[in-house]
């Protein structure tokens, strides 16, 4: 019997990047059973941390931790994330977007296992992207009733908030899992840009396939220093298309 730990990851902070804080991790733990593709999942845990950075209303408004609520707190730093990690130490790490939680969770803080390698990223979100692409959003809350996933409010809720959303996320990559999803394929699809049929902005083009996008708009996509750097790689994509194609 083959038992694989995935440790599902959720951030919340203080800011889109570092060097702005984390003031909470959560963390939920889901064991696969390779041979019988059997899922446990436990329950959630979560830690808050004092903010160094000011937090503006619109940061709160997301998951309504306040400084006055964390000023009792550490702040948090490697040693913080590495108690997490290091308890039992996982075959994969696992986030709703990991893309996010990876800005923090480096390879230098992560760490290696015993193997001196560390453990490979999951990206539901990636996954989903692929698994249900006529979705019009693979979101945590969006997959959550998508797959009709029968859910404690005790636990799953508030949206936003780190132990939650790790409960969510690890459900969410149960399902995919316990319906034979191959986690060599989550991981590839990890690597690659979020798979998108259609365009997702604009108010001409948004939900349109990517070839009944106007030329113009996929250059001037391209030429955007704060565009999804996903829809622009599908813009090139689609842009290279038509080269080859002329």
């Amino acid at each position: 019997m083959t038992i694989a730990l995935f440790l599902v990851i959720d951030l919340e902070t203080t800011g889109m990047e570092p060097p702005h804080d984390i003031i909470e991790i959560g963390w939920t733990r889901l064991y696969f059973d390779v041979a019988t593709k059997a899922v446990e999942i436990r329950g959630p845990h979560s830690r808050l941390f004092r903010n160094r950075q000011e937090m503006t209303p619109e940061n709160i408004a997301v998951h309504h931790l306040t400084p006055t609520m964390l000023q009792g707190y550490e702040y948090c730093d490697e040693d913080a994330i590495r108690a997490v990690l290091d308890e039992e130490r996982p075959d994969f790490l696992v986030a709703a977007n990991c893309d996010f939680e990876k800005k923090w969770l480096t390879t230098e803080v992560v760490g290696a296992n015993l193997d001196g390698k560390a453990p490979h990223w999951l990206c539901t979100i990636k996954a989903a992207s692929r698994l249900y692409p006529e979705a019009d959003s693979h979101s945590n809350q969006a997959m959550r009733y998508r797959l009709g996933l029968n859910l404690s409010d005790e636990l799953a809720m508030p949206p936003h908030r780190a132990g939650p959303d790790s409960f969510v996320t690890a459900h969410i990559l149960g399902r995919f899992l316990s319906d034979g999803v191959r986690v060599l394929d989550m991981a590839k699809w990890t690597l690659a840009p979020r798979f998108m049929l259609r365009c997702p902005i604009g108010k001409k083009w948004r939900g349109k396939p990517w070839e009944e996008v106007e030329t113009s708009f996929l250059e001037w996509m391209l030429l955007q220093s704060d565009m999804d750097a996903d829809a622009q790689y599908w813009a090139s994509v689609e842009l290279q298309r038509r080269r080859e194609a002329a």
